[in-house]
Parts: structure tokens; C-alpha cells; sequence
């Protein structure tokens, strides 16, 4: 069973449940936890904390936002256009236009 799943038959569960009944279940009280309970239940899974992500640099963030596949074939569009209009192009015939269109 999937955790999914597990913690959806959970909720339907104490979706009708009156409130005694949940508080049996959960080990507790209408008034919360007893400070011993708090200190056992952090021996026995750990410090209720989120882990703090690691940020990304500058250039990891504009790595990610311009390097995609869009980008990556306009980018050999435009190479190809560069080599075939400007390189091999004769003089009468040479126009870089389509390739500064492309590469801005």
C-alpha cells in the first residue's frame, strides 16, 4: 500500500472518529503533549526541524534559465545559418542578416 493511499484511509478514518476516540489513537490529549512525551517522541524519531536548502549561486540560476532545449537548437540554427549564409556564401551573395536575427 502506498503512502498515498495509507494516509487517505487515515483521514476518512478520523474524519469520523469523535474527538476521544483520535486522542486514543494519537496518544494524547486535548491539551497536547506532556513535555516527557515531547522529550520521548524526540529520542525516538529526531528534532522536528526542516533541513536548510542549499541556495544556488547566481550562475547556476541563469545556467538553468537559459539552457534549455529551445535555446540549445536556435542556437545550432543559428550556427548553421552563420556558416551557410555568411561562410559559404559568396561575395554577391553574402548576408549575415538571418544570423544577427538569431544570435541577439
Amino acid at each position: 500500500m502506498s503512502k498515498a493511499t495509507l494516509f487517505d484511509s487515515r483521514i476518512k478514518k478520523y474524519a469520523y472518529c469523535k474527538p476521544p476516540e483520535i486522542y486514543r489513537d494519537l496518544g494524547t490529549s486535548a491539551l497536547g503533549l506532556s513535555k516527557e512525551q515531547v522529550d520521548a517522541m524526540r529520542k525516538r524519531y529526531g528534532k522536528n526541524s526542516f533541513q536548510e536548502r542549499k541556495t544556488d549561486t547566481t550562475i547556476q540560476r541563469l545556467r538553468r534559465a537559459f539552457i534549455n532545449p529551445f535555446h540549445v537548437i536556435l542556437f545550432i540554427l543559428g550556427i548553421v545559418s552563420l556558416v551557410t549564409d555568411v561562410f559559404m556564401a559568396s561575395n554577391f551573395t553574402w548576408n549575415a542578416t538571418t544570423a544577427l536575427i538569431i544570435f541577439p
